[in-house]
């Protein structure tokens, strides 16, 4: 099976950058998140991955050679990996072996929905809907932003934490799954509701433009 779920691969060629994700819930995201963000000229596609977990396997890596070969090899043209930090030691094998650019996305070893989780962004999230708990919300925050590799332990990914919090403040409000959680989080990060853009978010918009 194809490691990308475009209907072929030569259709990637037409962007002049082209950011692999671990999923759909990522590329919808994504799209809001870099909404009005200027690529110096360049077109840039977010595209999902069928099998994430699978990175550091060989088939795998060498769909991603293959895409590799096709894009120029100048600045700002490599192809980008864009990973929850989650995946922890797999991240440089990947980045050695396939001639991508590979980024971490998510604070602490988390995934991509720890950057959201800020007590000031939460509560005006939710807040919005005129609901604010800052208990609940406090005690998912400092469950997520210490670091995930804790000993012994695996502790629930953010996105887990953070979709049963909305179940609690806002319940029945966020049909879907974590996909309609990441599009909501994103949106309301881009709408005037929010001014100031959160460090995580920052720092991957930072990374898809070369910056760091």
């Amino acid at each position: 099976r194809n490691a990308v779920s475009v209907t072929s691969i030569s259709e990637l060629l037409y962007a002049d950058r082209v950011v692999f994700v671990e999923g759909a819930s990522d590329v919808k995201a994504l799209e809001v998140l870099t909404e009005g963000v200027t690529w110096d000229g360049a077109s840039i596609r977010f595209e999902p991955l069928r099998s994430p977990d699978n990175i550091d396997q060989q088939p795998f890596i060498n769909a991603l050679r293959a895409v590799s070969r096709g894009f120029r090899t100048g600045p700002g043209t490599q192809p980008v990996l864009l990973l929850d930090a989650d995946k922890g030691a797999k991240i440089d094998e990947v980045a050695e072996k396939s001639g991508f650019l590979v980024h971490m996305v998510g604070v602490n070893g988390h995934d991509m929905e720890s950057m959201f989780a800020d007590v000031a962004f939460l509560k005006a999230y939710f807040g919005t809907n005129h609901v604010v708990n800052d208990a609940s919300i406090e005690s998912v925050v400092k469950d997520i932003l210490p670091p995930a590799k804790q000993p012994k332990s695996k502790p629930e990914k953010a996105s887990q934490r953070l979709r049963e919090l909305h179940d609690k403040l806002l319940p029945n409000k966020l049909p879907g799954g974590k996909s309609a959680l990441l599009e909501a989080l994103a949106t309301f990060h881009q709408s005037p509701a929010w001014k100031t853009p959160l460090e995580g978010v920052q720092k991957l918009i930072d990374k898809l433009k070369g910056k760091s």
